[in-house]
């Protein structure tokens, strides 16, 4: 069993943060041996699994969804931050923007572990939106009322961070998003869009399921952290 160091996280975080796949041949007491070397390890599996040692505690159970894109129509008014930059007056759009970052992980393992204590949601929610920001991977009404960030990969574009401002919600403004996130999709020649979330957020899931996502993985992420 090796467990792999994970420089960024240990960087972003502070502290030593490690990862290992289970297997069928995982042994819990070597792993919690050789785990002594981290703070904090990742411990992935594709179904649920019963450890014995409360260091080990399931931290999320994330799905994937995912729907072809056969034809997209672009809803009015989400920009870009180029387009937007280009044509508005923003003096609190990286604020507002960071508000709904932090907002889109409401049920992240992140922020759900109440023994991460060092800010390590807040770090990690931030750095995401900037690097979204910096690439004008995020798209947003200009009434800033929601946001999307995305990633491209080779035939499909995956959303990052998705939220609606809380006074906004109940207004249409999360499919408007989605629509532009398949549009955008479409307008790549990308296959497919591809959008991650927590079991435990039940309205995304039903709402995802509500346009036409199925889940294509689910896995199970469980959290060691030492004493």
């Amino acid at each position: 069993m090796v467990i792999q160091s994970l420089p960024f996280d240990s960087e972003l975080f502070g502290y030593s943060v490690g990862k290992v796949n289970w297997e069928p041949d995982f042994d819990e007491k070597e792993f919690l041996e050789k785990a002594k070397t981290h703070q904090l390890v990742y411990v992935f599996s594709g179904k649920p699994i019963s450890f014995q040692s409360p260091k080990i505690q399931l931290a999320d159970q994330r799905l994937v969804f995912r729907k072809e894109i056969l034809e997209a129509n672009a809803p009015e008014g989400i920009l870009s931050i180029f387009d937007y930059l280009g044509k508005f007056s923003a003096p609190n759009l990286r604020k507002t923007l960071l508000d709904l970052a932090l907002a889109s992980g409401e049920y992240s393992r992140f922020k759900m572990d109440e023994r991460l204590k060092n800010g390590e949601f807040e770090k990690l929610y931030k750095l995401w939106l900037e690097k979204a920001w910096e690439q004008n991977q995020i798209l947003f009404p200009k009434g800033l009322e929601g946001m999307v960030s995305f990633n491209l990969k080779d035939d499909a574009v995956q959303i990052g961070l998705l939220a609606v401002g809380e006074e906004h919600r109940g207004q249409a403004w999360g499919r408007k998003l989605i629509q532009a996130a398949e549009q955008l999709a479409f307008s790549k020649g990308k296959k497919y869009l591809i959008i991650p979330t927590q079991s435990r957020n039940q309205s995304a899931v039903q709402f995802y399921e509500k346009l036409g996502y199925q889940v294509v993985e689910e896995t199970w992420i469980y959290h060691y952290w030492a004493d």
